[in-house]
């Protein structure tokens, strides 16, 4: 008998994932801008941490344009590091499974 794929994490499996590099999940939809170690790289423009994907794992963070687009990742500590939270998010659904699709900055008032 051939095994279901699993449909979501247990909560105890995602701290410890968490714990293995470096802390909490910084939550999707958090506002951060590039500290200045980073602004030569990534520039003063403002990102939104994207959805994460079962494929990628907690610790591949998307960063999320003004547009929308889903345009660079980096990790978890990478973030901490050179990032700075902006606007800390409430989202409780790491995945986004039933969500609507990050819009563009200006809509998503």
């Amino acid at each position: 008998m051939k095994r279901g794929r699993r449909l979501f994490t247990a909560m105890p499996l995602l701290q410890l994932q968490a714990r293995l590099y470096g802390g909490e999940v910084i939550q999707p939809l958090t506002v951060v801008v590039a500290n200045e170690k980073s602004v030569g790289m990534f520039g003063n423009e403002q990102y939104r941490v994207g959805y994460y994907s079962v494929n990628d794992g907690l610790d591949c963070v998307w960063l999320v344009n003004q547009k929308g687009e889903y345009e660079q990742t980096v990790d978890q500590r990478f973030l901490r590091k050179r990032f700075r939270i902006v606007k800390p998010s409430s989202e409780t659904d790491l995945y986004g499974r039933n969500r609507p699709a990050i819009q563009p900055a200006a809509s998503a008032s």
